[in-house]
């Protein structure tokens, strides 16, 4: 927005008219912050539940190998393209 004022040309209408322009402009701003911080929370919000997931599923993931680790020592197993074969 640009606003020009001629001191000596400009009427006190149009100096009204401009300063109901720029508080208008800065409410629509002050508005769209505030929707900006909204946004802002919704997606910390939604990050932090991710990181959550992500925690729980490589605990899980490490609780399994974990428990695996023991039985696979006893076995020999080839791993090769996708598919396991016992070794003789």
């Amino acid at each position: 927005m640009k606003i020009e004022i001629d001191r000596y040309k400009t009427s006190s209408d149009e100096l009204q008219k401009c300063v109901g322009q720029i508080v208008e402009e800065n409410r629509v701003l002050q508005m769209d912050v505030g929707t900006l911080k909204s946004i802002m929370a919704s997606l910390e919000s939604a990050c932090n539940n991710q990181r959550q997931i992500l925690d729980a599923v490589a605990a899980s993931r490490f609780t399994f190998l974990y428990r695996l680790r023991p039985r696979m020592r006893n076995t020999n197993l080839v791993f090769h393209s996708g598919r396991s074969q016992e070794v003789a």
